[in-house]
């Protein structure tokens, strides 16, 4: 994919998403030039739509992986609760 936005966007278009997140626990930004801290700064006044955040979610979604999925295996097993849909299996 080629684009001709500067890489600031990105940058504040990362740390944007990051700030709606209420779970981050990273550091937001760490700028290494003053191209990188304008990006993170401009991120404050830089407003994600719902749909931009799903549409990240969704391209940056990954399974979650061990022991996350051996749980839920056993939980199928022994009849319980879903975690991930709800539902009693």
């Amino acid at each position: 994919m080629t684009t001709s936005a500067p890489k600031a966007f990105y940058v504040t278009a990362a740390v944007s998403a990051s700030l709606r997140r209420p779970t981050s626990f990273a550091p937001p930004t760490r700028p290494r030039n003053a191209e990188q801290l304008a990006g993170g700064l401009a991120a404050c006044e830089f407003e994600l739509t719902d749909d931009h955040v799903r549409r990240l979610d969704a391209a940056s979604a990954q399974p979650p992986g061990y022991p996350y999925e051996l749980l839920e295996a056993t939980r199928q097993r022994a009849g319980m609760v879903s975690v991930r849909s709800g539902l009693v299996l």
